[in-house]
């Protein structure tokens, strides 16, 4: 019983950082995602194009919160020229 010791331990710290990794991986994603209010500003601005595309507010919304926000190219550090 004492040898399954080690190998027990081994096995919690193997589970411990793989869910470490998972949280840590879930939270950078939901850092992406664009907030309620860049959502309205957004809809606010491309109401009457969204509109006629035959989109509502509620499901323009919806995917706008689960959808992550494009990086501008001063955000990655990259040039456009």
């Amino acid at each position: 019983m004492t040898t399954n010791m080690p190998r027990l331990a081994v096995l919690r710290i193997c589970i411990a950082t793989g869910l470490g990794f998972a949280i840590m991986a879930s939270a950078a994603d939901g850092a992406q995602a664009m907030s309620r209010r860049e959502c309205r500003q957004q809809w606010k601005a491309e109401k009457t194009t969204l509109k006629s595309e035959g989109k509502t507010k509620r499901a323009f919304l919806k995917a706008c919160r689960t959808t992550a926000k494009k990086a501008s190219p001063k955000e990655t550090g990259t040039r456009t020229q």
